[in-house]
């Protein structure tokens, strides 16, 4: 849920973004953060609960998005956060390159770097979002907008969990 209008190009990088919920958590307060972006869970029950931080007129969307260039964030191995790591290596020291994940990685109180070397480093490394397994669904947060390949309002409901797809 959120207060962007449905139909209009969403801009994880815009100058909103890090003004919701989240932002607390993505600057060093509050649990490990997927980082800065926009966010999606797989359950619309979870969304309508964000509805709360969406302003005047929250708007709650259903999106399609392409998760083909996503990495879940507890995956270490060479296709997930080791993309990361080697590109993030182009920018920073090894020894802090090596020790960089999603987890901590918009957060400088946790060896983190600054938003646009972030951005920098995840398109480098081929990475348009991430995702994490959480028992209320799956929370995803895009980075790059190209990863939403369609939106479209949903009907606020308030009805117990209706798991959404993610292509």
């Amino acid at each position: 849920g959120g207060s962007r209008p449905v139909g209009v190009a969403w801009d994880p990088r815009g100058d909103w973004s890090g003004t919701g919920e989240g932002a607390s958590q993505a600057w060093g307060a509050g649990p490990s953060p997927l980082g800065m972006g926009v966010y999606f869970n797989t359950t619309k029950r979870r969304g309508e609960r964000y509805l709360k931080y969406g302003g005047d007129d929250p708007v709650l969307s259903e999106v399609v998005l392409d998760t083909s260039n996503m990495i879940n964030i507890f995956d270490h191995s060479e296709s997930g956060q080791g993309r990361l790591i080697e590109a993030a290596r182009k920018y920073l020291p090894e020894d802090k390159a090596k020790d960089l994940y999603i987890f901590n990685l918009f957060r400088k109180d946790r060896g983190g770097v600054d938003r646009d070397l972030a951005y920098r480093i995840l398109d480098d490394a081929g990475i348009t979002g991430a995702y994490e397994p959480t028992t209320l669904g799956v929370e995803i947060v895009v980075y790059d907008p190209s990863a939403i390949i369609r939106t479209a309002e949903a009907e606020v409901t308030g009805e117990p969990e209706e798991q959404f797809s993610v292509v």
